[in-house]
């Protein structure tokens, strides 16, 4: 069935009326073939749908320059822009490719989905700028940071936490919350500040302290305890087995023996001799 035209359109998309309209729109089933045709304007006006067919590449020219070429390429078509950019643009600012919306907002290119899990990427993604996440991020794969690490908030490792470099903690360092928990490492741990151990800190090699060392609490020793150089204690020293002392001792004050003192080899006594009890001498004094 052929349509009357009743109003054609103007340049402003207004409507107006040409009730002298003598030519009407053919059937859809209608097929004409033309050579080139030169048209101002093409208008489909109270039509169900209106085709542009071909056996080929259809393309449009722009300001006399071939602009879009649309193709069919292996299993999908293309729509291809020639000499220039292809700019996706809206009156709303909001242009939708299948399930992904892409708008302005805010001064931002927001991208959202439909799609309930969201977006995935399956090659590298290349960031010029920063990367904002308000959210959690999951990372299932390996993570390399090429630089600084900042962390504001409390960072929680669950699993092994491997430095091939120095590591830095300018504040406190809690190693563990649990007696269970373990901290390993095969290299140097150097400390500028004081640390601090709660609770027991077993040293499976040798312990080396470069400084003061101040022991306030008990101290036992499984094994031998060996000091190069001198060793201060202010306090009692309390020795429940043997005391052997290779050099000579020097006591400034007062010794006390709660039992026999013998002597081996030769004993000097550079001053008085007292005895409160019962001398006995086994054999031959030289006075």
């Amino acid at each position: 069935m052929s349509v009357t035209a009743g109003y054609v359109y103007d340049t402003d998309n207004n409507t107006t009326y040409n009730n002298a309209a003598d030519w009407a729109y053919p059937d859809k089933e209608n097929i004409a073939v033309f050579g080139p045709v030169l048209l101002p304007k093409v208008y489909g006006s109270n039509l169900s749908e209106l085709e542009i067919a071909s056996d080929g590449m259809i393309s449009l020219t722009i300001n006399s320059v071939k602009a879009l070429l649309f193709d069919e390429v292996g299993d999908n078509y293309q729509i291809e822009a020639q000499a220039k950019p292809l700019e996706l643009n809206s009156t709303e600012e909001k242009v939708v490719v299948v399930a992904e919306t892409i708008e302005n907002a805010s001064n931002k290119s927001k991208h959202s989905t439909t799609q309930s899990d969201g977006f995935e990427f399956v090659q590298n993604v290349g960031l010029g700028s920063q990367l904002s996440v308000e959210s959690s991020l999951d990372v299932k794969g390996e993570a390399r940071l090429q630089n600084k690490l900042s962390v504001t908030l409390e960072a929680g490792i669950e699993k092994s936490l491997k430095v091939g470099s120095n590591l830095s903690v300018t504040g406190m360092a809690n190693l563990g919350s649990s007696p269970d928990d373990e901290v390993h490492t095969s290299g140097t741990v150097h400390i500028g500040n004081m640390a601090n151990i709660a609770a027991a800190a077993q040293v499976g090699g040798t312990l080396s302290v470069l400084g003061e060392a101040e022991l306030v609490d008990v101290v036992t020793m499984g094994s031998n305890l060996s000091v190069g150089k001198r060793a201060d204690f202010s306090d009692d020293v309390k020795v429940d087995g043997d005391l052997s002392v290779k050099g000579s001792a020097t006591i400034d004050a007062g010794a006390y023996l709660g039992s026999t003192l013998e002597v081996t080899g030769q004993a000097d006594l550079l001053n008085k001799l007292r005895v409160n009890g019962t001398l006995s001498v086994l054999s031959l004094i030289h006075i």
